[in-house]
């Protein structure tokens, strides 16, 4: 309740919200562990020690517990761009050959068999064949219309539901309080400035992040921002096509990662001990 679940799937007290506390449900808290997956990576190879190896194995398998898609995609992304910023050459060769491997799969079987294929193995008998998406791309084919409506300053915080139901067009959701993709939701409710201003703000501390895992010599601080970095990129990702920064448990998380990121990327030469 704390967290406003009844505002997000209209539950009352003690209604069916499954698992996970403090997340809405295990979506989330699968989304949560994947985002960690490549920070956790990054500290087994900064302490060196191998009974450190149980925290990403945890990590994997709350991912495969949590029946989440979203989680699923999310560790996906991370891990694969762990491995494009490690320094090592055989690292960046892997994840390279697994986006080839991702892309050639996508091109020949097709993306629908792929989502459906994945929603089989996570979600088994939980989604029909019409539902693989969950009603997600006719939200965003709606949502997207509105900026247009109010572009400067946005509908207000918390009015993207009443901007919503005029246009209605999906009736996958109940409740339209959230638009599934949080970029989406900052800019129909806050308008194009601000949306301008934070999107602005990412990039920044993108780039900034992305040089300072080239610049930093010292190797474990490197390795430790790499992680850091690729974190904060499988939460970003998954912003597209979740509300991660409206979950109170994801937001904090966004917070704690960006935080440490700006403070070891900024520094002329951070050192782990600092960050310890």
């Amino acid at each position: 309740m704390l967290l406003g679940v009844d505002t997000v799937f209209g539950t009352e007290r003690g209604g069916n919200v499954y698992g996970f506390p403090p997340f809405v449900n295990g979506n989330h808290a699968g989304a949560a562990m994947g985002v960690l997956v490549p920070l956790a990576l990054s500290v087994v190879r900064v302490e060196k020690a191998r009974w450190l190896w149980v925290v990403p194995a945890i990590l994997v398998g709350g991912v495969a517990t949590s029946q989440s898609r979203a989680g699923v995609a999310a560790m996906a992304i991370g891990i694969v761009a762990w491995l494009l910023v490690d320094g090592s050459r055989w690292l960046r060769a892997s994840g390279l050959c697994v986006i080839g491997l991702g892309a050639l799969t996508t091109v020949v079987a097709g993306p629908r068999a792929i989502a459906h294929r994945m929603t089989m193995w996570v979600e088994p008998g939980r989604w029909a064949e019409k539902e693989l998406t969950s009603g997600r791309f006719d939200l965003w084919a709606t949502g997207w219309m509105l900026p247009s409506k109010s572009p400067i300053t946005g509908f207000g915080h918390g009015g993207f539901e009443d901007a919503f139901r005029p246009f209605k067009a999906t009736g996958d959701f109940s409740n339209v309080s959230q638009a599934h993709q949080d970029p989406l939701q900052l800019l129909v409710e806050h308008g194009a400035l601000t949306f301008a201003l934070l999107m602005g703000a990412v990039v920044v501390l993108a780039v900034v992040s992305y040089r300072a895992c080239r610049r930093v010599q010292h190797r474990d601080a490197a390795q430790l921002i790499r992680g850091l970095f690729c974190s904060a990129v499988a939460l970003g990702v998954y912003s597209w096509v979740g509300f991660p920064l409206r979950i109170g448990a994801l937001a904090t998380l966004g917070a704690l990662v960006g935080g440490s990121l700006a403070g070891l990327a900024t520094r002329q030469e951070p050192s782990v001990a600092g960050l310890r």
